[in-house]
């Protein structure tokens, strides 16, 4: 994960592919019912609604889904999975539950936008319909992309974010 961060905040790179494996020393192989015991209890103990997510796990693998009803408990539940001993890797599958969406969502995002301080992100167009969220325009750095989408989520009523923003330097 911290790699691929990186990488976000390097100018020029559009994209990027991850092919990693996964090999556990001995001590920290776990049975795959263990883990996901394991991956329950964490989702209980944290600040998260952990009736609303379903893990399965699979040689290692979590998968985390079901629906939330904000995006910070969605990434949240794959924080606390992510670093647990025994997890090769992880799917987050998790929806944001339909709600009635806020009308004034778009007026939000774009007010959000202006205050941050680096004015090509006030360039970028926000279309919102029944929640669904479409970001378009252009952006810098893959960070700026990323600090964008986050701003797009964290309004009220937001069930999905479409990135349409281009990079460009």
């Amino acid at each position: 994960m911290e790699a691929e961060q990186a990488t976000q905040r390097v100018a020029g790179v559009k994209g990027r592919a991850v092919e990693m494996d996964v090999n556990l020393p001995g001590l920290s192989n776990r049975t795959d019912a263990d883990l996901a015991r394991s991956v329950e209890n964490t989702l209980q103990w944290s600040y998260l609604p952990a009736k609303g997510i379903n893990v399965m796990v699979e040689n290692g693998w979590v998968t985390l889904s079901g629906e939330v009803e904000w995006n910070y408990q969605r990434l949240g539940a794959a924080d606390v999975v992510r670093d647990l001993i025994g997890v090769r890797g992880l799917s987050e599958n998790i929806g944001i539950k339909s709600r009635a969406a806020s009308s004034n969502i778009e007026a939000e995002i774009e007010a959000a936008l202006k205050r941050r301080s680096n004015s090509k992100l006030q360039e970028i167009t926000v279309a919102v319909h029944d929640g669904d969220v479409t970001l378009s325009g252009r952006v810098q750095s893959l960070w700026d992309r990323e600090r964008t989408r986050e701003l797009a989520w964290s309004s009220a009523g937001v069930k999905h974010v479409q990135d349409d923003l281009k990079i460009s330097w």
